[in-house]
């Protein structure tokens, strides 16, 4: 593979060095952080350089989990601190033949307790808890239902949709479906 590190910051998305969620990129065989902190991966799909924090990615992982779970209180008692956000998002009702478009090129927030999206149009907030499911589909779509509506959030392009999931159920203990 000419390029193993190139989407790996949609499996991991916190940094080990400056515990940045959504800051690292993966482009050839070098997944880094904005921080600074880099590492390599190796013909055997391991991580490399110095200080690699981990070796490999089971293993990160496992430590962004715990990441998540051990700052998940601290985050909670900080309410207006966005841990991650992506831009360009479509949000859409779910229903009938055909999706209601809600907000379009919209900024979409996680927070510890909600997720909001803004656009020049208006913002749509739903909080963690009201949200009664979540999933993905593909690197394009993030699935939920709150209450008796269906939302899909998409992009044209690929986003890391699965660390919306991951730390969704992170946050709120609740499986993803």
């Amino acid at each position: 593979c000419d390029s193993p590190a190139a989407g790996l910051e949609n499996a991991l998305y916190i940094c080990p060095e400056c515990g940045g969620i959504g800051t690292m990129r993966g482009t050839g065989n070098t997944f880094s952080c904005r921080c600074g902190y880099s590492v390599r991966i190796n013909d055997y799909g391991f991580f490399e350089g110095e200080p690699a924090v981990f070796d490999n990615i089971a293993d990160w992982d496992v430590w962004q989990r715990d990441y998540v779970a051990s700052h998940r209180s601290e985050w909670l008692d900080s309410p207006g601190h966005v841990l991650c956000c992506q831009s360009g998002i479509t949000l859409s009702e779910a229903g009938g033949k055909k999706a209601n478009v809600l907000l379009s090129g919209a900024d979409m927030k996680l927070y510890p307790d909600r997720i909001v999206f803004e656009s020049a149009s208006g913002s749509k907030c739903f909080e963690l808890y009201a949200i009664t499911r979540m999933s993905n589909h593909r690197s394009i779509s993030l699935l939920f239902s709150a209450g008796e509506k269906y939302y899909e959030a998409s992009s044209d392009s690929e986003w890391p949709v699965y660390r919306y999931v991951e730390m969704y159920r992170l946050l709120t203990g609740k499986p993803c479906k």
